[in-house]
C-alpha cells in the first residue's frame, strides 16, 4: 500500500512544528526561571540534540521500513515507546528537569498538544479507504477530541486562578487513555503472526512512512508531556501538605 503524496508533507510538518514548539517552550521557561544565560543554553542545546537525534532516528527507521509489518512478524512498532520510558525515568531523576518543571506553567504544558488534532488525518484516510474504521474512528476522533480540549484546559490555565488539578489531570488521562485505544486497535487491524488481516482492513499504513512518524515520534513525545503536566500536579499537591517545604526555582544542578 502506498501513502497520498500530501501524507508527507502534513506529518512531517507537524512533527517539526511540534518539535519546536517544545524547544521554545523550554527555552523560554529557562529565562521565565532566571536561569543564567549558561545554564539556559547548555539545557536548551541538550534538549535540541536529543529530539534531533530521536527525530532522524524515528524518520530513517521508518523509511527503510523497520517498523512495517507483515503476516509474518512480530510488530515492531512498541519499540518505538522506549524513549518515553527512558525520558519519563530521566524527567523524574533529573534536578535539571525538576526545577525547569517547576517554572513550567501548566497552560504550556497542556497547551502545546494542540498539535495533536493531526489525527483528523487518520479520519481522512479511512474516508479514502486507506484505513480501516476499527483504527481510525477511535485514533483520529481521540487525537482530534484531546486537540481541541488542550486548547480549551490551557486558556483556562492561564486565567488569573488557573484551571482546577481535576480538570488537568482529568484532560491528561483522557489523552493517555486515547494512545491506549489507539495502540489496541492499531495492533488488533495490523497483519501478525497471531491474528492475520485481510489487505482491505488493514492498519499496516501506520508502520509505514510517513504516517510511523506519528507513534514512533509524536506519541511518545506527547507520552512525555502527559507525565511532565501530572508530575507537576502531584509536586504541587505534595508542596502544600502541612510541614512540606515548597520547592523552589532555581539554576539547573547536576543531574
Amino acid at each position: 500500500m502506498t501513502a497520498p503524496s500530501w501524507l508527507a508533507f502534513e506529518v512531517l510538518g507537524v512533527t517539526l512544528l511540534a518539535t519546536v514548539a517544545v524547544l521554545a517552550g523550554m527555552n523560554r521557561v529557562a529565562v521565565r526561571a532566571r536561569w543564567s544565560d549558561r545554564d539556559r543554553l547548555t539545557v536548551t542545546r541538550a534538549a535540541v540534540l536529543a529530539l534531533a537525534t530521536w527525530f532522524v532516528a524515528a524518520v530513517v527507521l521508518s523509511a527503510i521500513g523497520f517498523y512495517t509489518t507483515t503476516d509474518v512478524q512480530v510488530p515492531r512498532l512498541p519499540i518505538a515507546l522506549l524513549p518515553a520510558v527512558f525520558g519519563a525515568v530521566f524527567l523524574a531523576r533529573s534536578k535539571a528537569l525538576a526545577r525547569l518543571l517547576e517554572a513550567a506553567p501548566q497552560s504550556w504544558l497542556v497547551g502545546v498538544q494542540a498539535y495533536r488534532v493531526v489525527g483528523v488525518s487518520f479520519l481522512v484516510l479511512w474516508a479514502s479507504g486507506y484505513l480501516p474504521a476499527v483504527f481510525a474512528l477511535p485514533a483520529g476522533l481521540g487525537d482530534v477530541t484531546v486537540g481541541l480540549l488542550a486548547v480549551i484546559v490551557s486558556r483556562v490555565a492561564s486565567q488569573r486562578r488557573g484551571a482546577p488539578a481535576w480538570l488537568v489531570g482529568a484532560w491528561n488521562v483522557l489523552g493517555l487513555v486515547d494512545f491506549t485505544a489507539a495502540f489496541a486497535t492499531g495492533f488488533l487491524s495490523v497483519p501478525t503472526l497471531v491474528h492475520p488481516v485481510a489487505p482491505d482492513h488493514s492498519s499496516i499504513l501506520i508502520t509505514m512512512f510517513p504516517l510511523a512518524l506519528i507513534p514512533t515520534y509524536l506519541v511518545p513525545l506527547s507520552i512525555l508531556l502527559h507525565v511532565a503536566s501530572l508530575t507537576k500536579l502531584a509536586r504541587e499537591r505534595s508542596s502544600r501538605r502541612p510541614g512540606r517545604e515548597p520547592f523552589h526555582v532555581a539554576g539547573p544542578a547536576a543531574g
